[in-house]
Parts: structure tokens; C-alpha cells; sequence
């Protein structure tokens, strides 16, 4: 898992590094710079998001296999809710910071077969910071845009690294009966978001972007349970998709 972990980190510093090194070779081309930075200069950097969606999870909690209809309700889905801040750095790079919060429940099949086949429940809230990098200019050009040369709709990516402490049980539903723990809750564990999004250009302070992202994590125990032949690997993994909206504040001077 080490090696793993090493490999996905290494992935998330190319990408800040080729992102900034593209921005800094177009930089030389003098139109292409008055294009971008002539209006860029004028908005607002810092905005303030928040944001709301689903979660699901990728726990070793199993029904009869793949095929099954009730796979997600048995992997475990739930709320998950975000707040943080964001920094333009160019027209096409920013810096991300988020607070997020998760909830999951896991539910056995109606007839337990499976040994690891459990209901559970379990919570995080983890902090992470984040590069965004945008797949388009998000001024002039062609395409879809506002007045002014401002993109109506810009695709981007994103991957970071942080960290989630959460706390896990499980336990039978027909019965009730309840399972020990597996780890010493809460616990620690890191976490390496990856992910996509649109953001939508309402107005200079206010934007809207649906995003997806994958959320790697060090822990097999986020469902209580320990397989190491888990679908994406040993360890839960999970997959948030939620709508953020982004609000440029104002301030003195501008």
C-alpha cells in the first residue's frame, strides 16, 4: 500500500508541476497573455464555496456479486456536505482548501450468506488542499462566453491530498446483534482526492460547479470490516458527487 500511496502522490505533484510549467510557456506568447490577463486582472481571486451531494462507498461489505441491483445499498451511501475556499492563481491554475464531512449506511442482503455481509454505519470529517487545473481558458477564445470574453462553462480537474478522522460500527439488522470494533475509533486515516467538474459563470461572484471526485484513503476500517480483497483494492475507498457554488466576496479597493 506504501508503494501505492507513494505512486498516487507522485501523480498529484506532476500534475500541480506540468499545469504550472504550461501556464508559464504560454506566457511568452504576447496575444494569448492579453487575452487572458487583461480581464483576469479585473475579477476577483478568492472565492468562498460550499457545496452539498451523495456518497458512496467502496467497502468490502458484499451482496451475491457485481451483478446485484442492491451492490450500492450494500456498499454504503449517504450525505456528503463540504465548505472551504479557493485562490485563482491564473486563469487556468487555483489552489483549493475544503472542510468535508461524510455519512454512510450500509445495509446485509435480506438473507445473510456471506460472512462479511453486514449493516453498518459510519461517519468522517476530513480537511484537504487541492490543485485545480482549468482544460480551457476561461476568457476569450471561442466557444460559449459571456460579455467581456468570460467563458459561460469551463471544465476542470483537481487532485489533492489530505486527511479524515471517522469512526465506524456494525451489527446484524435482523437481530441486532453487534459486531467489536476493528480499529481504536475515531481514527486517522489520509485521504487523495481526485476529480472533475464544470463550473458555470453566473455573474463576477458567482459560479456553480457539479463535481466528481474519487477519494483514495489509507483504511481498510471506514465499514467496520477487513477484507483485503476488496473491489478497488484492500482498502474503502469512496465517491462523492455534489454541486458547489462559489462566491467571489468583494472587498475594499476592488
Amino acid at each position: 500500500m506504501k508503494h501505492k500511496l507513494y505512486f498516487i502522490l507522485a501523480s498529484v505533484i506532476l500534475l500541480s508541476l506540468s499545469a504550472v510549467q504550461v501556464q508559464a510557456q504560454r506566457g511568452y506568447k504576447p496575444k494569448f497573455r492579453q487575452s487572458q490577463y487583461r480581464y483576469f486582472k479585473r475579477e476577483p481571486k478568492f472565492a468562498v464555496v460550499a457545496g452539498a451531494g451523495l456518497a458512496v462507498m467502496n467497502s468490502d461489505n458484499r451482496s451475491g456479486g457485481l451483478g446485484e441491483k442492491n451492490i450500492i445499498r450494500n456498499n454504503g451511501r449517504g450525505a456528503a456536505l463540504n465548505i472551504g475556499a479557493l485562490y485563482q492563481l491564473t486563469p487556468r491554475v487555483a489552489v483549493t482548501g475544503t472542510v468535508d464531512f461524510t455519512r454512510f449506511k450500509g445495509y446485509e442482503d435480506d438473507v445473510n450468506t456471506l460472512g462479511h455481509d453486514k449493516s453498518f454505519n459510519a461517519e468522517s470529517i476530513g480537511a484537504s488542499g487541492s490543485v485545480v487545473v482549468n482544460l480551457i481558458n476561461s476568457y476569450g477564445g471561442r466557444g460559449i462566453y459571456r460579455p467581456k470574453n468570460r467563458r459561460l462553462i469551463v471544465p476542470y480537474l483537481k487532485a489533492g491530498i489530505g486527511f479524515i478522522n471517522y469512526k465506524s460500527s456494525s451489527f446484524l439488522k435482523a437481530t441486532g446483534e453487534k459486531f467489536e470494533p476493528e480499529a481504536d475509533y475515531p481514527t486517522i486515516a489520509a485521504v487523495i482526492p481526485v476529480g472533475a467538474g464544470l463550473k458555470f459563470y453566473y455573474s463576477p461572484r458567482l459560479s456553480i460547479a457539479p463535481e466528481f471526485n474519487l477519494n483514495f484513503t489509507t483504511t481498510d476500517h471506514l465499514d467496520n470490516m477487513v477484507d483485503p480483497e476488496g473491489l478497488l483494492g484492500k482498502n474503502d475507498h469512496f465517491i462523492t458527487a455534489s454541486v458547489k457554488v462559489m462566491y467571489y466576496p468583494k472587498f475594499r479597493g476592488r
